[in-house]
């Protein structure tokens, strides 16, 4: 028997805070143990990766189960599970499911069915109740995506109030990605943390219907969770970088690591963020010369800890040394960053040829959201504060 579907949404703020902070892939001794854990979803379904064809819609669930998509365009009449290996996805709380083959410009309507797996040995194996999400919808995007209207949002600091309150500053009604550029949490210290900042408010947003990217900043790198962090958002190439077309703007998404060195005593001997600096700088010269990279209308790039005007820090200066000189070369014609909390836009000039915005603070009065709308004519970004007024705007027109 399903559950309904309504009484699961009431309760679902209730069973998220009873979730313990459990290994996404960890093995369970079996039978499996469940006490005082609800079946059930941790969060809703959200989405990354949209393109003309295919999207990964994932979810996190509160037990160990076995977790399937259901979708379809006039009905939801299909059917979709990950397998690997010959045996379905199951006995696990992470799932990331990949839907090809979807037809363009074209809207579909999915759910998320779950049972708890009550006991798996080799031969016997037990459910528990089916538990159905709502019905959500996303609409795939058009094979030669002309425009696009994106918002990023940074430092947000564990503010979990400030999603919906920036949000709401302009109408959200077109919106097609979201980009999270950094220091969304002070430290990631355990699952139910990302939950409760992160998951919640988003999902009451926008993260069920529009995709989002997130984008790791130096704070991100902080706390006992932050290694599994990463794994629950997908990127392509399974690193914390990525570059992607969305509509005419061709994205760059840098990880710039910590702002100290990577000897620093607050990193304990654990940080090799100079490596992975110089890793993305070769991966960099290696997108500037792709076809789509060089045909894009426009370049822009989403970094954190901005490339230029953000002290002496050795972070900030080695992101300078090995990027900013790419950017000026290869025509960039953009980057937002944060990490400085102070709101400031810099236009192109003789160190750099892009112009450079930087988000705000955290705190109420301080916080902003980058509000970027793009065609085949102009690219124009609006930083606007969380009173809805304009502080910076920059139009390209081509």
């Amino acid at each position: 028997m399903k559950s309904n579907r309504r009484n699961f949404m009431k309760s679902l703020g209730l069973l998220t805070f009873t979730v313990p902070n459990i290994s996404l892939s960890k093995e369970i001794e079996q039978p499996i143990r469940s006490e005082n854990i609800e079946p059930g979803f941790t969060v809703l379904p959200y989405l990354q990766n949209l393109t003309s064809d295919s999207i990964n819609i994932q979810i996190l669930t509160n037990t160990n189960s076995y977790t399937w998509i259901e979708y379809g365009i006039e009905k939801i009449d299909q059917v979709y599970f990950e397998s690997k290996h010959g045996m379905k996805v199951a006995n696990c709380r992470f799932f990331n499911f990949h839907l090809k083959g979807l037809k363009p410009d074209t809207t579909y309507s999915y759910c998320v069915h779950t049972k708890h797996l009550i006991k798996m040995s080799g031969y016997d194996i037990k459910y528990g109740e089916e538990i159905v999400t709502e019905n959500y919808t996303f609409k795939t995007q058009p094979v030669n995506k002309s425009s696009c209207e994106v918002i990023i949002f940074n430092d947000i600091h564990d503010r979990a109030e400030s999603f919906g309150e920036l949000w709401n500053v302009k109408k959200q009604t077109n919106t097609d990605l979201v980009l999270f550029n950094g220091d969304i949490f002070n430290q990631v210290y355990e699952e139910s943390q990302v939950v409760k900042n992160f998951f919640m408010p988003i999902s009451k947003l926008f993260s069920t219907n529009t995709p989002f990217v997130f984008n790791r900043g130096n704070h991100e790198t902080r706390g006992a969770f932050a290694r599994e962090l990463v794994e629950i958002f997908n990127k392509p190439n399974k690193v914390t970088y990525q570059a992607f077309k969305h509509g005419p703007i061709f994205w760059i998404c840098l990880d710039s690591g910590e702002d100290k060195t990577d000897g620093s005593s607050e990193y304990f001997g654990l940080a090799d963020y100079d490596k992975l600096r110089l890793e993305q700088r070769d991966w960099l010269l290696s997108i500037v010369k792709t076809k789509a990279y060089k045909k894009a209308k426009y370049r822009a790039v989403v970094m954190h800890m901005p490339p230029l005007h953000s002290g002496d820090w050795h972070g900030p200066t080695h992101c300078t040394e090995l990027f900013v000189p790419i950017f000026n070369q290869h025509k960039i014609d953009i980057v937002y960053s944060g990490h400085t909390h102070k709101a400031k836009f810099y236009p192109p000039s003789g160190q750099n040829k892009f112009a450079l915005f930087i988000g705000g603070a955290p705190q109420i009065g301080k916080r902003t959201i980058m509000d970027i709308k793009a065609n085949e004519k102009s690219f124009l970004t609006q930083m606007i504060d969380d009173s809805g007024n304009i502080l910076e705007k920059w139009e390209i027109n081509r």
